[in-house]
């Protein structure tokens, strides 16, 4: 699950023991090159489903389009009457996905894919554009809605209406994820004028913090746990960087980065994993390289594929309970999306993530999960404390 490019009076810490569910993938994975549209130049990756299904865009020398990935091709999506480009940015289990269209007449619209149609989602009232960032398997739809004169405000959309869910105090705020208990990750202004990434569900939006002493933080994904990826502000003496954290319990935990200054997290699963882009302090490679944080530990991702496969994976945005990933990547000098599949097969969600379906409270679910000495929890001390 994902996002896309974009101090509360919590307990915050920088470095704290972070409990999360096991997962078990072969540290090893199969590069997929998903390709470009006939005539086209690039392509990037931007969420993936538990099939391996891949919501992308695929540019030419002149427009930039959305497409799905799957069982090998990638295909153009429709676009509504009017529209010349757009993305696809989300996707579900069922393979309906979100984003935006764009063209003359149309304006800049946010936009659902699904069953072989394409929904123009509107925009919020007296708003003129609108863009999908996250879908969950319930089909609802989180985004951003604007002016042209600014004033963004992030949206819900259920059941054929969207809704403005508020902001942290100030003008404006931006949805970037969605699970499936309907709780919405993304980055809004407060009252005092800051960003801070915001959790939101159930009617109310919850300031998620920054890492001690910043002043700003980004929400970008959702896994269903409640626990959400993003970027944080941190301060090194008289310098300010961004690191890759995870929002969890009020608790804003810190992945640290590749060994060089930054780094940002992009996706998260329910097992805990974190995908994203970091620095590697390697002053010979202008790029950063795409990481998979898993068990505690930061790898970066050109480190657990074939070397001779000619790939270099800049950047990670999503990744599925079943251990697959996508992002894009450069092969042949070429900026291309890429989707990683397991060498080995994970293994099936602990027993607790079953809890879900049996139609258990979220708040039972999540305390199943992280009940101190259970055999389905690993406490994994965070690098950088």
């Amino acid at each position: 699950m994902r996002g896309t490019k974009l101090r509360a009076s919590l307990a915050l810490v920088v470095c704290a023991v972070l409990v999360l569910p096991v997962s078990s993938f072969a540290l090893s994975f199969q590069v997929v090159d998903i390709g470009v549209l006939p005539g086209g130049l690039s392509s990037e990756g931007q969420d993936v489903n538990q099939t391996g299904q891949v919501a992308a865009t695929a540019s030419d020398v002149s427009t930039t389009l959305p497409a799905l990935y799957e069982s090998g091709a990638l295909t153009p999506l429709a676009l509504p009457e009017g529209a010349t480009s757009g993305l696809a940015l989300g996707i579900n289990d069922a393979g309906d996905a979100a984003g935006i269209a764009e063209g003359v007449g149309l304006g800049s619209h946010a936009m659902l894919w699904s069953g072989g149609m394409v929904t123009d989602l509107g925009t919020l009232a007296g708003m003129d554009s609108s863009q999908g960032t996250g879908i969950n398997n319930l089909g609802e739809v989180v985004g951003v809605s604007w002016l042209g004169s600014g004033g963004d405000r992030a949206f819900l959309y259920s059941g054929g209406t969207m809704i403005d869910i508020g902001t942290l105090g100030g003008s404006w705020a931006a949805a970037m994820g969605i699970n499936d208990l309907s709780e919405i990750v993304g980055t809004s202004e407060t009252s005092g004028g800051d960003l801070h990434a915001f959790l939101y569900g159930g009617e109310t939006m919850t300031d998620l913090g920054t890492l001690a002493g910043a002043t700003y933080s980004y929400g970008q994904a959702i896994n269903n746990l409640g626990h959400a990826a993003g970027v944080s502000e941190i301060l090194v003496g008289s310098d300010s960087f961004v690191h890759a954290v995870v929002f969890q319990d009020g608790f804003v935990y810190d992945l640290g980065t590749l060994g060089g200054n930054e780094s940002e997290a992009w996706g998260i699963n329910d097992f805990g994993d974190v995908v994203g882009q970091a620095d590697t302090g390697n002053p010979d490679l202008p790029f950063r390289d795409a990481f998979l944080y898993h068990d505690g530990v930061m790898y970066d991702l050109n480190d657990l594929i074939d070397p001779g496969s000619g790939w270099q994976l800049d950047t990670a945005w999503a990744i599925s309970n079943s251990g697959y990933i996508t992002g894009t990547g450069r092969i042949d000098g070429e900026s291309h999306g890429y989707l990683l599949v397991p060498v080995a097969t994970p293994v099936p969600e602990p027993s607790s993530l079953a809890l879900l379906g049996l139609g258990l409270g979220a708040s039972v679910f999540r305390r199943g999960l992280r009940r101190p000495g259970s055999s389905n929890a690993l406490a994994s001390p965070l690098p950088r404390c």
